[in-house]
């Protein structure tokens, strides 16, 4: 019960004891700042390409998918290509 007690100690401590952090102006500046809008337009674009990419990828997966089920009975009926 101790050694419990001591670990959950441990763990919280830093988060209790410690000071927030400085941030870049960014962070605690003015959020209708040029440098705070273009932050967030940064990251929108961000997650606007990886958004893509990803569903790029799935498409891909998915007509190669129709193409191997359409492939599969040709295979199967021994059509030679």
């Amino acid at each position: 019960m101790r050694a419990r007690f001591s670990l959950v100690v441990a763990l919280l401590l830093p988060w209790i004891v410690t000071a927030p952090a400085r941030a870049c102006a960014v962070c605690f500046g003015d959020p209708d700042s040029d440098m705070a809008k273009g932050a967030v337009s940064g990251v929108a674009f961000m997650f606007v390409v990886t958004g893509m990419m990803l569903l790029s990828i799935a498409s891909i997966a998915g007509v190669w998918m129709v193409r191997a089920r359409r492939a599969a009975p040709s295979v199967a009926e021994g059509d030679a290509p």
